[in-house]
């Protein structure tokens, strides 16, 4: 479905049915796919059950990352991720972009994402690098989302930002529960506002910025 939108530029929906996918390579949102939107039917796991649609690595996996976005304007919405303790989640390698109401689970990283990002109300767990690093910093928005990754490094990681101006990133009504540190900064940005979030069982200080 996704090669059939490409290169049109004027985007268009899938809609991935509830059900377990394995996927054996890394799926793909190619240059000239501009504004697709990727919606599941509904998200969530109970007790390692998948319950909504769930995109999930085959331990043959190839490729570094279940889902890599090339071009901008792209949504994900109610889509559960499974990187099998080997890969990343969703990578954004441009800017524009949503993931909303999303799972994450069992990744190396959960998400790698680009400038102008949007990442709301997801539950992020059980990562074993970052949960969200941030490598491009114009403007990124990561609110009231969930992260219990006890094994992560940091779950939100700010590094290498190659932007100028480095402008704004919002941090706001998260809950960080149980890893080492909940935001690790390592570079300038302009304005780094942190708002609302709580703080639970870290075993290194909470927020760092170098």
């Amino acid at each position: 479905a996704i090669d059939a939108l490409y290169g049109n530029g004027t985007g268009g929906k899938i809609l991935i049915k509830k059900g377990l996918y394995e996927l054996s390579s890394t799926l793909t949102i190619g240059t000239g796919n501009k504004g697709v939107a990727i919606v599941g039917e509904s998200t969530g796991w109970r007790y390692s059950t998948p319950m909504g649609t769930v995109l999930k690595a085959k331990s043959e996996f190839t490729g570094s990352s279940m889902i890599d976005c090339k071009e901008q304007w792209v949504w994900i919405e109610n889509i559960g991720v499974h990187g099998n303790n080997a890969v990343i989640g969703i990578v954004l390698n441009t800017w524009d972009s949503h993931i909303v109401n999303c799972a994450i689970h069992y990744c190396s990283t959960g998400i790698k994402c680009g400038a102008n990002t949007w990442i709301k109300n997801c539950w992020i767990e059980y990562c074993t690098t970052y949960a969200v690093e941030v490598k491009l910093g114009e403007y990124v928005w990561i609110v009231d989302n969930m992260f219990f990754n006890p094994d992560v490094y940091y779950d939100v990681a700010v590094y290498g930002v190659t932007e100028t101006p480095k402008q704004t990133l919002w941090i706001k009504g998260n809950r960080f529960h149980s890893s080492p540190r909940a935001i690790d900064v390592w570079t300038t940005i302009r304005n780094l506002i942190l708002e609302g979030n709580s703080y639970y069982n870290h075993t290194q200080q909470a927020i760092r910025v170098e």
